[in-house]
């Protein structure tokens, strides 16, 4: 079977041929108040922090002295303090910002990237957007797989992953996502916030910048391409049919997108087979023989849980932080099958 695209329909913005009904002006974002929310919210994240602390003691005086150099175009973010962190055998690259360099990211994220994220996205996109978490991101996929197993009993799944997709990212490219939606003295805010070549993790907005980068690509799957049962949440996608050779042909176009942008797919965790089992976000999604989807942590990500907890028991901490963080690792594990395994070990923390 062969199927044809051409070139020139690579990409779909959006539903509406890729033009937003929408302006945003500089002074309608860069205000007093929402400096101050920007700055109220910075420190409500790290409240044991000295720069935070600080921060927030003075916010009047640096809300003030923010809004005059964004006016006069005279702001500048600091170079951020770089170091590694190694976290389940992988080695990330993060940036450390100052407080002040914070309150600008968190101003144009929460005023601009959500607002056009939330105009232009699809629904079927997953991050760090409100309701829209891990938890959403697997309840969709297990709601697919079900409505999947109810209509064709066999069909495909096909698991996608972008290699190094932070790194990888295209600036410029980034940056004209968003050229034609902000005025002209917002659009060199941020030619001014990145000054290097690449997206670094430990910002807000380089966390939304990637949701958005992939949202044309994201309407191509689901418009263009028909398909239906597609989630992505970041650099990881799921998409399902009944149709191998069809999985096939929209992967191989993907991968062609991608190139286009300067991505490539990581090979190995790359995959179409008929579907038994699937991991996504960690979980592993597979019907029981009573035909029940079944999601349960993987063994790896339930190791490394139990070791922090043992490492906890050690810290004689209070009460009250033990009780919270019962209560928050519970929240994470109330729609898993292994419920029942993790809150006898928690239990062993009192």
């Amino acid at each position: 079977m062969h199927y044809n695209l051409k070139r020139g329909q690579s990409l779909v913005n959006t539903k509406s041929n890729g033009k937003l009904i929408f302006h945003i002006f500089f002074n309608e974002i860069i205000t007093l108040d929402n400096l101050l929310k920007s700055i109220d919210e910075c420190y409500k994240a790290t409240p044991w922090k000295r720069s935070s602390q600080f921060g927030y003691c003075n916010r009047i005086l640096i809300a003030s002295k923010l809004l005059e150099s964004l006016n006069n175009e005279t702001y500048i973010p600091k170079n951020p303090r770089k170091f590694t962190i190694s976290e389940r055998g992988k080695t990330r690259n993060i940036d450390s910002y100052t407080f002040v360099d914070k309150v600008v990211q968190k101003l144009l994220a929460q005023n601009i990237l959500l607002k056009i994220i939330n105009k232009s996205c699809i629904y079927d996109t997953y991050a760090c957007l409100k309701g829209k978490g891990i938890e959403k991101a697997r309840d969709r996929l297990a709601d697919f797989l079900v409505s999947d197993k109810n209509k064709y009993n066999e069909f495909y799944i096909a698991k996608l992953d972008i290699s190094k997709y932070f790194e990888s990212i295209k600036i410029n490219k980034m940056l004209e996502l968003i050229k034609d939606l902000v005025d002209d003295k917002l659009f060199r805010l941020f030619q001014r916030m990145y000054r290097e070549d690449y997206l670094s993790l430990g910002s807000e907005l380089n966390q939304l910048f990637a949701t958005l980068y992939l949202n044309r690509l994201d309407h191509k799957i689901k418009e263009y391409y028909q398909i239906k049962h597609y989630v992505r949440y970041q650099d990881d996608f799921i998409l399902t049919s009944n149709n191998f050779e069809y999985l096939k042909f929209v992967i191989a176009n993907i991968e062609i997108d991608l190139r286009d942008i300067g991505l490539k797919l990581n090979t190995k965790k790359t995959k179409i087979e008929k579907f038994k089992k699937i991991e996504f976000l960690k979980v592993q999604f597979k019907f029981n023989k009573d035909g029940n989807l079944c999601k349960r942590k993987i063994n790896k990500s339930i190791r490394f849980l139990f070791k922090k907890i043992k490492k906890i028991k050690k810290l004689n901490l209070e009460k009250e932080y033990l009780i919270n963080y019962r209560k928050s690792i519970l929240g994470q594990f109330k729609k898993l099958n292994n419920f029942r395994q993790v809150s006898f070990e928690l239990n062993k923390l009192f």
